[in-house]
């Protein structure tokens, strides 16, 4: 299926129909297809327990198949009964505030040294107490920071 997403990807505009029109234009798309499908064939084929698969018979493969296609028929059927216009008043949120920012979990993980007493204190806000089973200080899910 992620083959067929990529190419139903190709054509965004709600009157862009035709995904195939200028499907052999741009040789890097076409890369990525053609690298896509012998990565996930290998994985596949010859992953074995490390990815946890055992090899597709040809009919298997093949409903495969079928089943991606449908996923090209869907993206045509979504563009020709849902209209854009009905969509618009959604808003996202694209840029998050500088306080956002500050807090965001990437923010905390490019920055693992700055980890401190305040860090500690704004770590218990997030974790949880159990009363109940006697624990009255605040679990901490990663231990060294409780030293």
């Amino acid at each position: 299926m992620q083959i067929f997403n990529e190419i139903n990807s190709r054509k965004l505009g709600d009157q862009e129909y035709n995904v195939f029109k200028g499907f052999f234009n741009n040789a890097l798309f076409l890369g990525i297809i053609v690298g896509t499908l012998l990565v996930q064939t290998a994985l596949v084929e010859y992953g074995g327990a490390a990815v946890r698969t055992i090899p597709l018979t040809l009919d298997q493969h093949l409903i495969c198949l079928g089943i991606g296609f449908f996923s090209l028929i869907n993206g045509l059927i979504t563009k020709k009964l849902l209209k854009p216009q009905w969509f618009a008043w959604i808003r996202i949120k694209e840029d998050a505030t500088p306080e956002e920012a500050e807090k965001s979990l990437s923010r905390m993980i490019r920055q693992p040294s700055r980890i401190g007493a305040a860090s500690k204190k704004e770590m218990h806000k997030h974790v949880s107490t159990h009363p109940e089973k006697g624990i009255t200080e605040p679990l901490l899910i990663n231990p060294a920071i409780n030293n």
